[in-house]
């Protein structure tokens, strides 16, 4: 592997160990709270779920549906922020319009978002390439990062 290649492959492993410690950690406080089956912690745990599910398509070369399963940890864990915070959430595969129903807490960067951001019909083969799949998870999982420490402040109230 050249230099280049292993810096890229530490930044996706540590990008990947970050969004999952913060995702465990929220959850962990959410189970001291006696949360585990409240919709903040459903949600969330099934963000985590979906994140895992994309990494192991991915690596599978199923690109359209881990495209799919990317988009679904980020709408899970906007949902699950809303939740959060006791904003009302629409039942949208737009991030747009659910980081507008969050935006009263935490302002989600576009570019994440757009990133993330498919058609729901990728999930049956319309052609998603390597490349924009495994940005649009790396998004996912920045999302879900930064929305697991949020989420995780509202527990700790």
């Amino acid at each position: 592997m050249t230099r280049e290649q292993c810096k890229s492959l530490s930044d996706a492993f540590l990008l990947g160990l970050e969004a999952y410690e913060k995702l465990f950690s929220c959850l962990l406080q959410l189970l001291l709270a006696k949360a585990k089956g409240s919709r903040i912690y459903k949600l969330l745990n099934q963000a985590r779920e979906d994140h895992l599910s994309a990494a192991d398509m991915i690596v599978r070369g199923d690109l359209g549906a881990a495209r799919f399963q990317a988009l679904q940890a980020a709408e899970k864990s906007i949902k699950a922020c809303c939740s959060a915070y006791g904003h009302t959430f629409s039942k949208t595969h737009k991030l747009a319009t659910l980081a507008e129903q969050v935006r009263p807490t935490v302002s989600l960067p576009a570019d994440l978002l757009s990133a993330v951001q498919c058609d729901a019909d990728v999930r049956y083969g319309s052609g998603a390439s390597l490349e924009e799949t495994v940005a649009g998870h790396h998004a996912a999982l920045r999302v879900s990062s930064l929305l697991a420490s949020v989420i995780q402040a509202s527990v700790k109230k």
